[in-house]
């Protein structure tokens, strides 16, 4: 790999971080531009100019470092920039290397333009899909006209800010904790021993075992513990939670983790299942998740959902975030929905959009 004259001196890095709670670390990362750089394609041997936001930190209590690289390329054939994330994990002795690996990194890109999930690449990698990179791109120049010629010379200095902040998160269990949560968890996957079936939508059904339920849930306490239908037959009927999403629920009560990675729909059904069975730890991570998946294109739409089910953080955010966006937003096709669905909530944002707007007219 080969630099470019001092362009590619390091750049200033704010790094904040905080332990949001046990095994979850939030940090917020901010360029004021970024590196450039070349380096040889391994088919072709051309070389290719990247752009790149990269930054060392640790975590707390923790010895070994970690690398943070967002990187920027121009595509020629498709004409698209396109952007990728990767976070390695660097262990200098063998004591550092047997520190717990995350288990789940989320980045969240300039306000959460962008929101990526970084998957596991071997041991100590974490990387992302290819996304497009084009917010970034410096403001004045056309990015419908760009060419390999003015990728090359522009300069860095002319490129976006980028703040980045990621979620991480580690395991919190020790060996035996873990083991003793595996085998209960199996208890459930293999469906070994079940004194509960749960009859489904689409004729699908799925056991479970009544002490466990009792103990996680207290809907569940009042199903089983009093003499009641459920009770006597051993039989619950579910129809108003999809299948997919109630067996979820049973995964979280059973582990208190997911089988699978939350989407922002997933979120929301998996916090109304929770909400009526009054599953507060799943509740509070759905939330947690909905509230780092705010974007301009989703906020009416949260905003609305977190009033219905009376989330008051996640209806703050958003206020707060349609706030820092008004333009945008109320031009949106949404806007209208909000103020003839939602006439009270939609008359506080735009309370909130005015008081900014005057705030920003006095400075």
């Amino acid at each position: 790999m080969s630099t470019i004259g001092d362009e590619n001196e390091p750049r200033e890095v704010e790094v904040t971080g905080v332990r949001a709670r046990p095994g979850r670390f939030c940090i917020r990362l901010h360029w004021e531009e970024p590196t450039k750089f070349s380096a040889e394609t391994t088919t072709s041997k051309t070389k290719v100019t990247y752009f790149h936001y990269h930054v060392d930190f640790q975590i707390e209590n923790q010895m070994c470092q970690y690398m943070l690289g967002i990187v920027f390329r121009f595509w020629q054939t498709s004409k698209d920039i396109l952007c990728a994330a990767q976070l390695s994990r660097i262990a200098h002795s063998e004591e550092e290397d047997d520190e717990p690996r995350p288990r789940a990194i989320l980045a969240f890109i300039n306000q959460n333009e962008t929101s990526l999930q970084l998957e596991p690449w071997g041991l100590n990698q974490w990387r992302s899909h290819d996304f497009d990179g084009s917010f970034a791109y410096p403001d004045g120049k056309d990015i419908t006209d760009i060419t390999t010629l003015t990728w090359e010379t522009t300069n860095p200095n002319e490129w976006k800010p980028l703040t980045c902040h990621l979620r991480i998160e580690f395991e919190t269990f020790a060996v035996g904790e873990k083991n003793a949560l595996k085998q209960l968890t199996e208890l459930y996957v293999q469906q070994n021993q079940c004194d509960v079936q749960f009859n489904l939508q689409d004729d699908q059904h799925i056991g479970g075992h009544s002490h466990i339920l009792v103990a996680r849930s207290p809907v569940f306490a009042a199903m089983f513990q009093h003499e009641m239908k459920e009770k006597k037959t051993g039989q619950v009927s579910i129809q108003d939670i999809q299948p997919g999403i109630f067996k979820q629920l049973l995964h979280y009560v059973y582990s208190g983790r997911l089988s699978v990675p939350l989407t922002e729909t997933t979120a929301q059904r998996l916090f109304e299942a929770a909400d009526k069975y009054d599953i507060g730890d799943l509740k509070d991570e759905c939330i947690d998740f909905l509230l780092d998946c705010i974007r301009v294109d989703n906020v009416i739409n949260l905003m609305a959902w977190a009033h219905i089910h009376s989330v008051d953080e996640l209806t703050e955010a958003a206020l707060t975030f349609t706030s820092l966006h008004g333009k945008e937003i109320s031009q949106l096709k949404d806007w209208a929905n909000l103020m003839k669905n939602y006439p009270e909530v939609c008359l506080e944002a735009s309370r909130r959009i005015i008081d900014r707007m005057v705030l920003s007219s006095e400075r």
